[in-house]
């Protein structure tokens, strides 16, 4: 006999795909940057879970962080944000996420975001002094 916890997942109205939102351009190795998140409100709340993976290695650089303090944006999707280390020795990475709801534990397809990562020394050479 099957439990009553089986119920069909076609009953659920769907998880949606989030946003991450990742600042444009290459990412500065050893840096702190910022990645927001959004995602649709769903019947139950959501939280949105969140990793980077090297893409060369395929290994996960950081472990998925969960992020349960959504608030409501200007447009009604729930947003929220968090500071990643950009790993020292990646030259790729990949920033992905889910939003998975609390009460039914149902999933949505996985974000992702690839960024290459250059070393420190040339992340920042714009607005320094010319050599003369």
């Amino acid at each position: 006999p099957q439990s009553g916890s089986s119920q069909s997942n076609a009953d659920l109205p769907e998880m949606v795909m989030p946003v991450i939102s990742v600042p444009v351009g290459d990412l500065v190795a050893g840096a702190q940057v910022t990645i927001s998140v959004s995602t649709r409100p769903s019947t139950y709340k959501p939280f949105i879970k969140l990793w980077m993976i090297d893409r060369q290695s395929r290994s996960l650089v950081i472990e998925p962080q969960l992020m349960t303090n959504l608030v409501p944006d200007a447009l009604g999707d729930l947003q929220g944000s968090t500071q990643l280390r950009v790993p020292m020795d990646c030259l790729d990475v990949q920033i992905a996420a889910i939003a998975v709801d609390m009460a039914t534990q149902q999933e949505s397809g996985k974000a992702v975001v690839n960024r290459h990562v250059v070393p420190a020394s040339q992340g920042s050479s714009s607005g320094r002094g010319f050599n003369f």
